[in-house]
């Protein structure tokens, strides 16, 4: 990687070698945080096995050429081009604003030097090629439209695994077509040039995600002294063969990468974790997740659920997984559907345990098996019988009045190391830190001379990484693209939107005419129930008397629902204030921040705004929500006419904002 800002000065190179094998693994084994580690760093039996070069781009010709060749000649194996040519009779006129391109003599003079040089190496070098990022068939980029064995076109996947689509001053997405695997390529951590960290997106940076992956098969392969070692055409099939399935809205191979499935191809290993999703549809249960134990009791699949019951003592009938269904990193969600049949002396339930059971009841006969969570309902003398009830680490944190037959949704949330529960939708418990958990047992507890017995039927048990609705949104803005998947674009009138690695700027222009002009964008993220939301903010460019407004709200067009910074009736003094959509706006606070921030938060159906003073969250006002369900956006506008029937007119000044950590906390505990 370039250490130095003259050798790199737009940090393309370093960002691309940084995801392959960027290192900060250091004695102890442990991180440098906040920094950052490659596809191929710290990862076991393989230091040594590696290098790099690095070389010029497209821009440099032949030299380019040269390069590659002269280090195959040293012995590279994965050769990673994040680079294209792009055609210009078939670019869009709009894209030609943006995306330099060569003529047609030119673009298949390129293709023909690529076709020879990477025909010359197929039974040695694979070639990790990225897509390009003007959104049209690949066929008209080169070296993308190279395909041959030993060729791997790459592109670009976002979080939710769509074809990923970025702001740069104008739309720009990953392109399809004949495309052999999708990888990461919105929002990627990566190094800068001359230090520090950034966001970068596109394929080129999609493409290293595949090439470190590449290198690290070929590194950890168990049969590279004989003649069943792997070869470009065996890594480029196992890397496609073992991707996730995806679905997009053009064709980007319909595979999205997985390093873990790739290398357990290669070195025969079991996955670390498989995410369970069981909705209990069959005739019976799934061998691959479940090991049953009869013993002498009743386990029923049908009708879309699982029932167990049992009808004598002494008998157990139970069931847990076989493999860990929880991520063993990151955060999570677990999600239970249930409804007890009957309760009595012998109670049934179901626990999320940390250990994996060998045999019978967790609790009963596996030692180092200990409940994380734990759902149960019995009869019995003791307080906290006769009722449903649900355990955190030991410790109850939700029961029923009493005995409960009704169907219930159990959501288990795990968060930054720290468990809690929400019963049907109903607001979280207060956070456990605690261990995750490793297996998934329910059943029922008979003992020996009582036959009296509860059962329960299970609808459905689903673990998943957070989905948009239990997730915590945070946008640092610190990129030169927005994300497309994630925002939508807000503009009108003479307004500019700017992606930056020092935040998201937002510019309104002196010479605005008409009625309304924004600039702003839109979170695509729903929010149901009760949430918290701010935003930092900078003015860079506020004069008195602009009439300019800057805020947060539900509809950024629309000033449904809203928490702002303005200045007020051309007196030049700025406030701090809500609005509601059919209200007057109300809690001005006067206000002489030239930085701040500004926080929306719900509770039931009240919404309340603040904004931050003194280490502190001041409260402006609140007022009554008129929607459950919310888009939050950020903007800055202004009106051309008496829009608040307050003489807000625009007072023809050029404005400019920096707004940085967009954060949206749904359920906040």
């Amino acid at each position: 990687m370039l250490r130095d800002y003259d050798e790199d000065p737009d940090g393309h190179g370093t960002g691309v070698v940084g995801i392959i094998g960027a290192n900060n693994w250091i004695e102890g084994h442990s991180y440098r945080e906040p920094e950052m580690n490659g596809v191929l760093s710290g990862v076991t039996g393989i230091t040594g096995k590696y290098r790099f070069e690095v070389w010029p781009g497209l821009n440099h010709g032949m030299s380019l050429i040269n390069a590659i060749s002269n280090s195959i000649k040293k012995g590279s194996k994965v050769v990673n081009l994040s680079l294209t040519l792009r055609k210009c009779s078939t670019l869009p006129i709009e894209k030609k604003l943006f995306y330099s391109c060569a003529s047609d003599n030119d673009f298949e003079s390129w293709s023909g030097i690529f076709t020879e040089l990477f025909s010359k190496h197929q039974n040695n070098i694979l070639f990790v090629i990225g897509a390009g990022n003007e959104g049209v068939d690949s066929s008209n980029n080169t070296p993308a439209n190279i395909l041959l064995y030993n060729t791997i076109v790459v592109a670009s996947s976002d979080l939710n695994d769509n074809r990923s689509k970025w702001f740069i001053g104008g739309l720009s997405e990953s392109n399809y077509g004949n495309i052999s695997i999708a990888a990461p390529g919105s929002d990627v951590y990566i190094p800068k040039s001359g230090g520090g960290y950034k966001l970068g997106n596109g394929t080129s940076f999609a493409a290293p995600m595949v090439s470190g992956v590449a290198a690290m098969l070929f590194a950890l392969d168990p049969n590279v002294a004989n003649e069943n070692k792997l070869t470009p055409r065996k890594v480029k099939n196992i890397i496609v063969t073992t991707g996730d399935n995806i679905t997009t809205d053009k064709p980007i191979s319909g595979k999205r990468l997985n390093a873990e499935n790739a290398v357990c191809a290669v070195i025969n290993c079991q996955t670390t974790s498989k995410l369970i999703s069981d909705h209990f549809d069959g005739n019976s249960l799934k061998s691959e997740i479940w090991k049953t134990y009869q013993n002498g009791g009743n386990i029923d699949v049908s009708n879309s659920f699982v029932t167990l019951s049992t009808s004598k003592t002494d008998t157990f009938p139970y069931i847990h997984t076989l493999v860990n269904p929880f991520p063993v990193t990151g955060d999570f969600s677990a999600k239970v559907v249930l409804q007890y049949l009957t309760a009595d002396t012998n109670g049934a339930g179901l626990e999320f345990d940390r250990g994996i059971p060998v045999n019978g009841h967790p609790n009963y006969d596996n030692v180092g098996v200990d409940p994380l969570l734990v759902i149960w309902q019995d009869k019995g003398p003791n307080a906290v019988q006769n009722k449903l009830r649900a355990y955190l680490n030991d410790q109850i944190v939700w029961s029923s009045n009493g005995f409960d037959f009704n169907k219930h949704t159990i959501v288990l949330k795990y968060i930054n190391g720290k468990a809690s529960i929400s019963i049907d939708g109903g607001p979280y418990s207060a956070e456990v830190e605690t261990s995750r958990p490793t297996s998934i047992w329910f059943g029922n507890a008979s003992k020996a001379g009582i036959d009296n017995w509860s059962s329960l039927k299970i609808d459905q048990i689903k673990v998943s990484q957070p989905s948009e609705e239990e997730s915590v949104f945070h946008d640092s803005l610190h990129s030169e693209m927005l994300v497309l998947d994630l925002y939508e674009i807000n503009q009108i009138g003479n307004t500019q939107i700017i992606p930056s690695t020092d935040g998201l700027h937002l510019k309104l222009a002196g010479n605005n005419t008409g009625s309304e002009f924004h600039a702003g964008i839109n979170s695509k993220l729903t929010v149901k129930g009760d949430f918290e939301a701010y935003f930092d903010f900078k003015l860079v460019n506020w004069p008195d008397h602009s009439g300019a407004r800057l805020g947060m709200g539900s509809a950024i067009l629309g000033g449904v629902e809203r928490v702002s910074f303005t200045e007020k009736d051309h007196n030049g003094q700025e406030n701090y204030l809500i609005h509601f959509i059919g209200k007057e706006p109300s809690g001005f606070t006067p206000t002489t921040d030239t930085t701040g921030k500004l926080k929306f938060k719900r509770v039931v159906n009240t919404l309340t705004g603040y904004y931050y003073k003194d280490n502190n969250w001041i409260q402006i006002d609140s007022a009554t929500s008129s929607t459950s369900d919310l888009n939050l956006g950020l903007d800055l506008w202004g009106n051309g006419q008496d829009h608040w029937s307050k003489g807000d007119w625009w007072g023809n000044k050029d404005v400019e904002v920096v707004l940085e950590n967009f954060t949206i906390i749904p359920n906040p505990i």
